[in-house]
């Protein structure tokens, strides 16, 4: 019995849940986190595309600064899974949730190229290490007869997000300074549920890496696939809103266009 007092008091001194939520009930908690984050990158990335043009920023230009996006995106999938080793699952998606948040603001205070590319550039590195974090612990979550609809629910929800984002760019003049700090907001919004949550961390595991070499060796079909297919998705993500505005899409079908 005083065995017992004692793990109890341990457990609330560490700051462990006496009652931790069921796999299920954390996923939901996850899956909302993910739905208002990927509403604020979904907003944020139409909005830095629509803005470079009415800003005058050339084609150029504006594909480097959504570019720096992508190279964010590179260095943040490297570097996600030691931060998850060393901190846990919780607080990476905390602190990368909260740096992407910053940088949305940071667009809305300086009005520069160079500053957007340093800010896209970070906020590629907190999405990836974000999504390296959501499916890895929901790879945790899941079992092998929930997996598929675990993961198939993830996409649904992530791509719905985005495309929520994307409509929300006509709840306000793209040109003010509204729709970033609406960006803001979501990203920062994601932090509620999945912080409060009751769940635990996913147990802390040093990953094993693998070479690309190693990877091709395995599914090189997929390697080749997946490069093209994120070349076009890159073209049509990065440049899509840029393209819009420069042909004059109507304000009241952007979104739509975009979404």
């Amino acid at each position: 019995m005083a065995d017992q007092t004692l793990h109890r008091d341990e457990e609330i001194i560490e700051g462990g849940p006496l009652i931790e939520d069921s796999p299920a009930t954390a996923a939901r908690a996850l899956f909302l986190g993910i739905l208002l984050l990927m509403a604020g990158n979904g907003l944020q990335g139409s909005l830095i595309g629509v803005r470079s043009e009415t800003e005058g920023f050339s084609v150029t230009v504006a594909g480097f600064v959504m570019a720096a996006y992508f190279a964010g995106f590179l260095f943040g999938s490297r570097v996600a899974e030691s931060l998850i080793a060393n901190v846990g699952h919780i607080r990476v998606f905390a602190g990368l949730a909260s740096m992407a948040s910053t940088a949305v603001l940071i667009h809305a205070l300086f009005i520069d190229p160079v500053t957007w590319g340093l800010m896209r550039f970070v906020t590629g590195l907190c999405m990836a290490g974000l999504y390296v974090t959501e499916e890895s612990w929901l790879n945790d979550l899941a079992t092998n007869a929930t997996r598929g609809r675990l993961l198939s629910r993830y996409m649904i929800v992530t791509m719905g997000g985005a495309t929520i984002g994307q409509f929300l760019l006509d709840v306000a003049d793209p040109d003010g300074v509204k729709l970033f700090l609406l960006a803001s907001v979501l990203v920062s919004a994601s932090l509620i549920p999945v912080v409060l949550s009751a769940s635990s961390n996913p147990p802390l595991v040093v990953p094993e890496r693998m070479s690309l070499r190693e990877l091709a060796s395995i599914v090189p079909t997929g390697i080749v696939t997946t490069f093209f297919s994120g070349a076009s998705a890159g073209i049509l993500i990065g440049l899509g809103a840029v393209y819009a505005v420069a042909v004059d899409v109507p304000e009241t079908r952007l979104a739509a266009f975009l979404a």
